[in-house]
């Protein structure tokens, strides 16, 4: 994925994808948007903040366009972006198999994706399994 634009604010960056899509990456405190170059939604990443003023991931979609644009990096690249823009640390719930009621609970590709994201550092690991930061 290489960054082909950033409008002045800093909040909105177009990427070309190796395939030679082009998508935009829209951050704001709370929502990452994500969409196609003609403004189709591809999805979007929802984050709560904190207490303690970190960021916690509440939902996250980016199965838009009959999932056309999984598995290309932009997940990675929304979070990485929103964490460089807003300066904060980013968690996600565990995979326990509970349902939460903020929708923070891991379903489908999740697991596997959060679990990557932690090991980059890019998702931050909980310090033990009864720390629950979505509270």
């Amino acid at each position: 994925m290489e960054l082909i634009k950033e409008e002045e604010d800093g909040t909105i960056r177009y990427y070309r994808l190796s395939n030679g899509s082009t998508i935009i990456i829209e951050v704001s405190s709370d929502r990452i948007e994500v969409r196609t170059d003609t403004g189709s939604s591809i999805g979007h990443i929802d984050l709560t903040e904190t207490e303690d003023g970190f960021h916690y991931i509440t939902y996250m979609f980016l199965n838009g366009e009959n999932k056309r644009y999984l598995r290309q990096g932009i997940g990675r690249q929304a979070l990485k972006f929103f964490k460089e823009s807003i300066g904060t640390k980013v968690y996600a719930a565990e995979n326990d198999g509970h349902t939460r009621e903020d929708g923070s609970h891991l379903t489908g590709d999740a697991p596997a994706f959060v679990s990557q994201m932690r090991d980059e550092g890019i998702i931050e690991p909980l310090c033990n399994e009864d720390e629950d930061v979505s509270e």
